[in-house]
């Protein structure tokens, strides 16, 4: 797995554009986190001069890509259960559970005891875990509990599946059988800090992939150690080896080159300095949020006014 580390979206467009697509009908796969960064994307590569690359390019999200694995490995099930588990949850602590830990009567008749063990068991199923790793006679009554309940979801949703779970089962299809990817081409994945443990098993297993890494500023241990876990060691020694793009032309230069970097590199005595405003950033103080507010919008009406595009 080659792996890229992108600081901005020029960076993400150039790693689109070298893709190494050839022949008379070239195609390339650039997964995305949300529609919004695709369009972004392609207005990069039209800006850039390189509109042609957008020819044959499938720009798509990964549970899209998730879902169309499952498809040609023919894997039953239905995705949406996201808007159905609340439901399922209440008719499950109404029916009775086996619990050990949590009165049953208090998960009955208190609010938002639907909503805590729903987002519980998302959280969980985004890292990979399954019920079954729950279940360890070691472990806390309370574990166990969150175990009963999340394989009595699982059994009560049958081929109703989260997005995480599709995902998951993904990921499992393509690493016992690669030839269910669909798609032709080589492929450009993305990953951030806001990145699952399932969708990291799915890019992992997908053939031939670029991982393109979000690099991080100010650098966080935490963030590097956590990609590092995700997609190996070559992923964390390409974060620790990639230095910003530093500019110090404008004001805006030197506020995207020098923003959240560490007391150390903002003290150093050679780090280029403002000279003086020159029109690229402006800096207001406000006596308290609703001024601001009000501020902010004068300065959209003045960019509208003055022909900006909002786009």
């Amino acid at each position: 797995m080659d792996v890229k580390v992108f600081w901005n979206a020029i960076d993400w467009a150039e790693a689109v554009a070298a893709l190494p697509a050839r022949g008379p009908l070239p195609s390339r796969v650039v997964l995305v986190p949300r529609e919004r960064v695709a369009h972004v994307l392609r207005r990069e590569l039209i800006r850039t001069g390189r509109g042609q690359v957008l020819a044959g390019t499938r720009f798509i999200t990964c549970p899209v890509a998730a879902v169309e694995v499952l498809r040609a490995g023919d894997v039953a099930f239905e995705p949406g259960e996201e808007a159905l588990r609340a439901a399922r949850l209440l008719a499950l602590f109404r029916a009775g559970l086996p619990l050990g830990h949590f009165p049953l009567e208090l998960l009955r008749i208190k609010p938002g005891w639907d909503e805590a063990f729903g987002h519980t068991i998302s959280d969980l199923e985004g890292t990979g875990l399954r019920p079954e790793d729950l279940e360890s006679p070691e472990g806390s009554a309370r574990m166990r509990d969150v175990a009963t309940v999340w394989r009595a979801l699982d059994d009560s949703a049958g081929r109703s599946w989260t997005t995480q779970r599709i995902l998951l089962e993904a990921g499992a299809t393509l690493e016992g059988r690669p030839y269910t990817w669909p798609f032709q081409g080589p492929v450009l994945g993305f990953a951030g800090g806001d990145v699952t443990g399932a969708e990291a098993r799915f890019l992992r297993a997908i053939p031939g992939l670029t991982l393109g890494l979000l690099a991080a500023r100010p650098t966080r241990e935490r963030y590097l150690n956590g990609m590092e876990a995700l997609f190996g060691r070559a992923a964390g020694e390409a974060l620790r080896s990639v230095q910003p793009t530093r500019a110090s032309l404008t004001e805006r230069d030197l506020l995207a080159s020098y923003l959240f970097e560490p007391p150390a590199v903002l003290a150093d005595p050679a780090r280029p300095r403002s000279r003086g405003p020159d029109g690229t950033v402006d800096l207001e103080e406000h006596a308290g949020i609703e001024a601001e507010i009000e501020a902010s919008a004068d300065w959209v009406a003045r960019q509208v006014a003055e022909g900006v595009p909002l786009v």
